[in-house]
């Protein structure tokens, strides 16, 4: 329903992998990257090369914006252990902001 509500209002919209259109994008290609609950269904070594592609292809100032369940949240624990929704892991924010330091972001 979200890819068709964004098209019905016009507004350019990518269906794809995001390791593969991440790798197609040139070097400095986009001011800004969001991923709404992406990272908690990713391995750690694939969070690691997310946060790495997106440093490449940001331009110089660019943000990234990870939204994620709560990792401190007993009610995000319960969740993946009853319902599950295919979540892999639950990433602290300390853990992600590790991650994102590595790569490059201040």
């Amino acid at each position: 329903k979200t890819l068709q509500a964004a098209l019905a209002q016009g507004l350019p919209v990518v269906q794809a992998d995001v390791f593969d259109y991440l790798a197609d994008a040139p070097a400095e290609r986009f001011d800004g990257i969001f991923c709404a609950h992406l990272v908690e269904h990713l391995p750690y070594h694939l969070v690691i090369k997310l946060v790495q592609e997106a440093q490449r292809v940001l331009q110089p100032g660019g943000v990234i914006v990870l939204a994620t369940p709560n990792a401190r949240s007993i009610f995000s624990h319960l969740e993946m252990f009853y319902m599950h929704f295919g979540h892999i892991s639950f990433y602290h924010p300390r853990l992600l902001c590790f991650f994102l330091e590595h790569a490059g972001f201040v």
